[in-house]
């Protein structure tokens, strides 16, 4: 829990070490949890209509308007940028 809101949490490790923590939550509570997150790591670096981030020089906090957020290393993002170029090039192909 994040102040009185339950999240569903999933932690990532990549090379033995935590990288990412991935967490859903119900959607109508968005606007709770944006305060705790604004009280906690201040005013986002971006606001759009999908949800708010915190971008820093090692890690990003982001929270969606939908239901879902992460707070996860630099080194994790590339990582999974990287993989999800991958994955999409070969399912391309295979068609």
């Amino acid at each position: 829990m994040v102040g009185n809101i339950e999240l569903t949490v999933e932690f990532i490790f990549l090379d033995g070490g935590l990288t990412a923590v991935d967490f859903n939550f119900a959607r109508n509570r968005f606007d709770d949890l944006r305060r705790v997150f604004v009280e906690r790591y201040g005013r986002p670096t971006r606001v759009d209509e999908k949800g708010i981030s915190w971008d820093g020089k090692k890690s990003s906090v982001y929270l969606s308007v939908h239901g879902g957020g992460y707070v996860a290393t630099r080194d994790y993002l590339v990582y999974f940028d990287e993989t999800t170029k991958e994955k999409t090039k070969k399912a391309a192909k295979d068609l």
